[in-house]
């Protein structure tokens, strides 16, 4: 496995991610009471 970028935003750490099935968007949780979804082509939030 190869890492390609890096998603930065939470403020603590971060206790689950999944894929929407279309694998064209990215959900993560934090420990910081955020979620956030994410372009996965990106590595910035939309």
């Amino acid at each position: 496995m190869t890492m390609v970028g890096v998603l930065e935003g939470h403020g603590d750490a971060v206790w689950g991610l999944a894929f929407n099935p279309t694998g064209d968007r990215l959900v993560s949780c934090s420990a910081d009471g955020t979620v956030r979804i994410w372009d996965p082509r990106v590595s910035q939030h939309p």
